[in-house]
């Protein structure tokens, strides 16, 4: 069996990192399309709008829950405590 070897890189090599913009919870509707993702393990509402596509690694940034890392599939809202990981790559296989 052979293995082949990790080329180490870094991040700003590969991706976009970029912070998210903040939506008012009043804004948040429970039947709007587009989880909004912030500091927590889950999403924490729906909006009518997307920031991001999906297919993002997202991490938070503050709160009881910061660095918790998730990824999203889905088009989604990033709030202003959510970082989000866009591979540019196309040499990163991270499926």
């Amino acid at each position: 069996m052979s293995m082949s070897a990790v080329e180490w890189k870094c991040l700003d090599e590969i991706a976009i990192v970029s912070i998210g913009e903040f939506v008012h919870k009043d804004k948040q509707k429970p039947n709007a399309e587009y989880p909004v993702y912030n500091g927590g393990i889950s999403n924490t509402g729906y909006y009518e709008d997307f920031n991001n596509t999906g297919n993002k690694i997202i991490i938070s940034a503050r709160g009881a829950n910061a660095g918790y890392i998730n990824r999203v599939f889905v088009n989604y809202w990033a709030g202003n405590s959510c970082y989000s990981i866009s591979v540019t790559s196309n040499d990163v296989d991270w499926n």
